[in-house]
């Protein structure tokens, strides 16, 4: 039996093709023999017959039934195949009665049992062949009864582990109307089929769609609290030259709930400073150091040097940017070694740009690690800026933060004194150097949207300091492009601040990352719910919101409309003595006085 059942699945499309056609002729013949000698049929009782069997194997035959579609035949290929077959066998009979003036019982009865047994046949051979059990499939919904939603319909079909219940279209062409069989409802009436077929999977397939109209949809499902796990297709330009199909399903993440549309980058800007220059990166294995080796890389540099002091995030980066044809060098090292920045600026000369984004920036560690994280943020800018001073560097982009704005951790107030630095810096040298703030990357290594995501994975409480926290958050590829945009702007010492959009909840974001991965909210109303929320309390250092300029900072507008200069009174720092006093401070193990200005604020600043 299995070799016969290998034997048969193993053959070709044509075969299977033209052995269901003959099976199906055989059957119309077999019928005829069966019921002619049980009726006084007449000559234009055979005709008809023949009209139907005609038409049936024409209706068949167009629709597909002779492709080698009997590994999906279900109840709903059935029902349909059998439907159609009833409408060409009443509209025969009616023709024959409006001709002849009586009913043909042989007419009736004849193809009715064609169609049955074709279909019953069907369904046989697909179980036998097949071994079709949805049993235990999950029912899902396909948002979109557009040409992607069809291509993805016939893909999941093949997989065999999903009961597809219908489409969802907010298409009023399309209202009420079916697909295969299946009916395309209207979205308002979405969580009512989720509770009646118990759906558990919800795909979104319109690739068409733009950012906005997707985040639209999203925002409704996520408002809606279904309960289902969402999984969307990628936009038309991820989907070049390739077949809509099961694996191209992405999980919906944070940024297509709180992102934005990325503006297209200004040609001129994205390449002034890229474009066949010498690029190096500090810091290049983090979140937006490897983005900005991405990047640039995709523009086209003469070459690219990648510094990092993490040996394995140096190895994860080559690995990323293996398949760019740029000169690329990959160097471990840390930059408090003043031995290792001269080594790498005499073995790479001619260097254009410096984009400085090395640091420690995780606040609770730097927190809890107060002198060693503040030195080591603020010595590694100035080893560099010092020893860039005679090798005709022509621009150095300090990657900031807003954290840094009226500091209340160890880590804002280190990359305070970043800028102070690069301020005093930038009054004695011809190096064009600016300054770029901005706020939280989406999912970059160590966020709280990372460890949501972990928290959600392994269905632990997930915890949140205050209801109230919000927070700024932008994608790592729009924070980048701007990023080297905000560089090629004109004029020489220049502090830039990046539009955040709005600053965001840090509850409701957690609230929706549980809601858009399938899971529901466990609190007094819900008790049986997936995951608790917990709120833990502000940890030290943490604000309840964040700024990236001061009050009486001058806002101006630049050629880019997401990127603004500001205008800041920045505190004069005598950068010898700063040094000196830190020195003497981290020798004798002191760290009382990073508090004490934190406290105070920069008035409270004495060196």
């Amino acid at each position: 039996m299995n070799f016969f059942k290998k034997f048969l699945i193993n053959q070709s499309s044509l075969f299977k093709s033209i052995l269901a056609f003959t099976v199906d002729l055989s059957i119309y013949f077999f019928i005829y023999f069966i019921f002619k000698n049980r009726f006084e049929i007449i000559n234009q009782e055979i005709l008809f017959y023949a009209l139907f069997v005609f038409l049936n194997s024409t209706f068949l035959f167009l629709s597909g039934h002779y492709k080698d579609k009997i590994q999906f035949t279900g109840v709903n290929s059935t029902y349909s195949l059998i439907k159609s077959s009833f409408v060409i066998i009443a509209l025969l009979n009616l023709l024959f009665f409006i001709i002849e003036g009586h009913i043909s019982f042989f007419l009736i009865i004849a193809p009715f049992n064609v169609a049955a047994i074709i279909a019953l046949i069907r369904l046989v051979v697909s179980k036998f062949l097949y071994n079709q059990d949805n049993k235990y499939n999950k029912n899902i919904l396909i948002y979109g009864a557009g040409n992607a939603g069809v291509q993805l319909l016939r893909n999941i079909l093949q997989v065999q582990k999903y009961n597809m219940i219908g489409f969802i279209d907010d298409s009023t062409d399309k209202s009420n109307r079916t697909i295969d069989n299946y009916k395309i409802y209207n979205p308002d009436l979405i969580e009512k089929l989720v509770l009646k077929y118990n759906v558990e999977i919800l795909f979104i397939a319109i690739p068409s769609a733009s950012f906005s109209r997707r985040k639209l949809i999203l925002k409704d499902l996520i408002d809606k609290e279904l309960n289902v796990k969402i999984k969307i297709l990628p936009g038309l330009d991820s989907l070049i030259d390739k077949n809509i199909n099961f694996n191209l399903m992405e999980d919906i993440s944070i940024e297509d709930i709180i992102g934005r549309e990325i503006v297209p980058p200004v040609k001129h800007l994205i390449e002034k400073n890229i474009l066949n220059k010498t690029i190096l990166i500090t810091g290049a294995a983090g979140t937006i150091g490897s983005e900005l080796c991405r990047k640039i890389l995709e523009i086209g540099p003469k070459k690219l040097i990648a510094i990092d002091s993490s040996e394995i995030g140096l190895f994860n980066l080559i690995k990323k940017c293996n398949d760019y044809d740029s000169e690329k060098f990959f160097l471990l090292g840390d930059l408090k070694d003043k031995r290792f920045i001269k080594k790498f600026l005499n073995d790479y000369p001619n260097i254009d740009t410096i984009y400085h984004v090395a640091a420690y920036k995780h606040v609770n560690i730097v927190e809890s690690n107060k002198l060693s994280g503040f030195y080591n943020n603020v010595v590694i800018i100035n080893n560099l800026i010092s020893a860039i001073q005679d090798k005709g560097i022509k621009k150095f982009i300090n990657v900031s933060t807003d954290k840094a704005v009226n500091p209340t951790s160890i880590m804002g107030l280190s990359k305070y004194f970043c800028e102070l630095i690069v301020n005093e810096y930038s009054k004695k040298t011809d190096i064009e150097f600016s300054i770029v703030r901005f706020g939280n990357v989406l999912k970059s290594s160590g966020s709280v949207l990372t460890i949501f995501d972990e928290q959600i994975k392994n269905l632990q409480p997930i915890t949140v300091t205050d209801k109230n926290v919000k927070r700024y958050f932008m994608t790592v590829e729009e924070a980048v492009s701007l990023i080297i945009q905000s560089s090629s702007l004109k004029g020489k010492n220049r502090t830039f601040v990046l539009d955040m959009g709005d600053q965001f909840k840090i509850y409701e974001i957690a609230k929706k990352m549980i809601i858009m991965n399938g899971f529901s909210i466990r609190n007094k109303d819900n008790p049986d719910g997936d995951i608790t929320i917990k709120i833990t309390g502000l940890q030290k250092g943490e604000k309840m919101g964040e700024a990236l300029f001061l009050e009486n900072a001058q806002l101006i507008k630049t050629e880019h409309p997401k990127i603004f200069r500001i205008n800041e009174n920045f505190l004069s720092l005598d950068v010898e003595n700063f040094f000196n006093f830190l020195d003497r401070n981290y020798d004798n193990n002191n760290d009382t006085f990073l508090d004490e200005w934190i406290h105070k604020g920069k008035k409270g600043i004495k060196i």
